[in-house]
């Protein structure tokens, strides 16, 4: 896959900036170390870093790399924030990889190639036999259906009246109501014979599109 970073990214030529080492992005950064990448971090609570310094992390972040560096942000900013972290970094000559896990909308919102996108998250926790089966089809807008959404709302609805007249009590089920208000949008927007899939253009509504 082609990419515009010219250099090549290995151990002994690549110097990668880490922001975020909470408990995620400090394993992350902790792998990189083990692999012999040279890391510079940055910590709001500078006792957070001790742990990775210890490895041979370096602290200080734009200071601190040269020219072709690696900056990794993995924290969940605001989107205006990485484009300014990213602008900071082409402008200092290497560059800044805007790290969280996003959804799909949120990709396409911000302009990313929703290809990539779902390629890079596909084998991560992020990942899902949902996906797997799906994303090509609603990239493409493939909405064939193997089952009509219409007949998901009502077997949705047959479970949650089961879950409210037990005799014991009533059974919540929190994320089945929410998804049949999700799927009675499609039906209400007309597209209830459409495949489940189509979930997809509810979410998008909603942000407007």
């Amino acid at each position: 896959m082609s990419t515009p970073y010219l250099t090549p990214i290995t151990p002994s030529k690549t110097r990668i900036g880490w922001i975020g080492i909470g408990v995620m992005g400090s394993a992350m950064a902790s792998r990189l170390l083990s692999a012999g990448y040279t890391v510079t971090i940055y910590a709001r609570t500078p006792s957070k870093s001790l742990s990775l310094q210890s490895q041979g992390a370096q602290t200080g972040l734009l200071s601190g790399l040269n020219p072709g560096g690696v900056i990794v942000d993995s924290t969940s900013n605001d989107p205006a924030l990485a484009k300014r972290i990213f602008e900071t970094a082409r402008s200092k000559n290497f560059w800044a990889v805007d790290a969280p896990v996003s959804g799909l909308v949120f990709a396409e919102k911000t302009e990313l190639d929703v290809r990539k996108w779902m390629e890079a998250v596909r084998g991560g926790a992020a990942g899902s036999m949902v996906m797997e089966l799906f994303g090509e089809r609603i990239i493409g807008r493939g909405f064939r259906p193997g089952g009509f959404t219409q007949y998901i709302v009502k077997d949705l609805g047959m479970g949650l009246d089961v879950g409210e007249k037990e005799d014991d009590g009533i059974v919540v089920l929190p994320g089945a109501a929410l998804t049949k208000q999700l799927f009675s949008g499609m039906v209400a927007n007309g597209d209830g014979k459409v495949g489940i899939h189509g979930l997809i253009t509810v979410i998008e509504r909603i942000n407007g599109k």
